[in-house]
């Protein structure tokens, strides 16, 4: 955000922040849900680029379609197990998996330090 808008948007009594800092997200939740939303990502990319239906998928997982698609939208009740068991099962391999929760860790972390420069101290618990 341009610091213009912030300071008129500040000045009516807006309050900037991030999402973490809205919702009250402790590190821990908020690593969560990056590594979901990652690996969700992983999941569709991968999937669509071996050619595979979220039927055969969940096929083979012993699951149903519309476990494929609630888990590609991200929906809250898919958990991480479906996520990795769904990736493996593509045959992604273990290091680009580690790669992408590498991304994460870097993500989050770039995030925290913009919530200590934005405030001189670390909101995030």
């Amino acid at each position: 955000m341009e610091k213009k808008t912030e300071k008129d948007l500040n000045e009516a009594g807006f309050v900037s922040g991030s999402v973490s800092e809205f919702l009250g997200l402790t590190t821990a939740q908020e690593n969560i849900v990056e590594v979901k939303v990652r690996l969700t990502a992983l999941l569709r990319e991968e999937r669509k680029l071996r050619k595979w239906s979220q039927t055969k998928l969940a096929e083979e997982l012993g699951s149903r379609q519309q476990v494929i698609a609630r888990a590609e939208m991200g929906h809250r009740s898919v958990t991480l197990d479906l996520l990795f068991r769904a990736l493996l099962t593509l045959g992604v391999g273990l290091g680009q998996i580690a790669d992408e929760l590498r991304n994460c860790e870097k993500f989050v972390k770039r995030q925290q330090a913009v919530a200590t420069n934005r405030s001189g101290e670390t909101k995030l618990k």
